[in-house]
């Protein structure tokens, strides 16, 4: 079975045409960055990514603003850094950073108190969190 994790990143821009540049560019469902789960490829990295507009509303002056946000999520992901597909998470994550986008990746583990956050850009939001609750199950 193996050890496994829950995974979410989410990359984002208020800049429409960079952050449909990058989406555009970087043929995100194809066969040679993301492929389709398989038997030797459960995760199906390529059925994980959504698509998101949020608008804000600021209060200060009832202006909007939009965000464009690509959100990337794994359940029950066999985590380990040599695997292909975690590799090309991480490197996707790098390259927006690099192409003047923000992104958020948060993994949790199995373990207690295993949790990795990572952020990269300009003007992160911080829209991705996790917290800690005590289950009884008596």
């Amino acid at each position: 079975m193996g050890y496994r994790s829950q995974v979410r990143s989410c990359i984002y821009s208020e800049d429409a045409e960079l952050f449909e540049a990058f989406i555009s560019g970087r043929k995100l469902i194809d066969d040679q960055v993301f492929r389709p789960a398989s038997e030797d490829n459960d995760s199906g990295f390529a059925k994980s990514l959504e698509y998101h507009e949020k608008v804000y509303t600021h209060m200060h002056d009832n202006s909007k603003q939009v965000i464009k946000i690509l959100a990337l999520h794994g359940d029950d992901w066999k985590w380990y850094s040599e695997y292909a597909d975690v590799k090309a998470w991480h490197k996707l994550l790098l390259d927006a950073e690099v192409a003047g986008l923000n992104y958020e990746f948060v993994r949790v583990g199995e373990e207690d108190g295993d949790i990795e956050y990572e952020s990269g850009g300009e003007d992160v939001n911080h829209f991705l969190s996790t917290y800690t609750s005590i289950n009884v199950d008596y």
